[in-house]
């Protein structure tokens, strides 16, 4: 039987494999969020650009509570060393996967804006980058600590109190949104 990646992943566990993951996982996230802000901007009247970008930066923000909620119920229900588990995690990512590509199609088929500006893009990279990396890397360790720091705390109750974290940042992203009707942003 050949070895496939859930079988390498599930028997030889690596902090550096993880620590990769991770990178992948912010260095993405903050590319397409790169990409994605200035044609929020430029998509409608200026002067509702920063609504715009906040607005879709507060939906961003449901799926992180829906993320470590729907973990609570599917993945933290048996952990451990079982790699049965870690295969049936896997099948999971393997989804968002292909939704990714098939979403990444329709981007290549459809007609959108050209950004030209380089400098600019340069600048929010790297901004981007490092904000999606410390959002990826807290969320990534919420439930390590929360464990760890409270008494009688499993990993899906960890869960469910990033859960509330992040609701909370999603309120304040969305109520920003509601206020920046009022308040200039600039």
């Amino acid at each position: 039987m050949p070895i496939g990646f859930s079988d390498i992943s599930a028997t030889k566990p690596s902090f550096g494999g993880f620590c990769a993951a991770i990178f992948v996982i912010g260095n993405g996230l903050g590319s397409l969020e790169t990409a994605a802000n200035p044609y929020l901007a430029v998509c409608g009247p200026p002067r509702y650009s920063e609504i715009r970008i906040n607005l879709a930066q507060a939906f961003n923000a449901v799926g992180t509570v829906v993320a470590p909620v729907l973990g609570s119920y599917v993945f933290f229900k048996e952990v451990g060393d079982n790699a049965e588990a870690i295969r049936n995690v896997q099948w999971v990512y393997l989804a968002i996967a292909c939704f990714v590509f098939l979403l990444a199609v329709v981007f290549y088929f459809s007609t959108i804006p050209e950004i030209t500006d380089a400098d600019m893009m340069y600048q929010a990279t790297v901004a981007e980058f490092c904000y999606t990396g410390a959002q990826v890397a807290i969320a990534t360790y919420f439930i390590n600590y929360a464990v760890d720091t409270r008494d009688n705390t499993s990993s899906a109750t960890g869960a469910i109190y990033l859960a509330i974290a992040q609701a909370c940042f999603a309120a304040g992203r969305f109520s920003g949104s509601f206020f920046m009707h009022y308040v200039r942003p600039r």
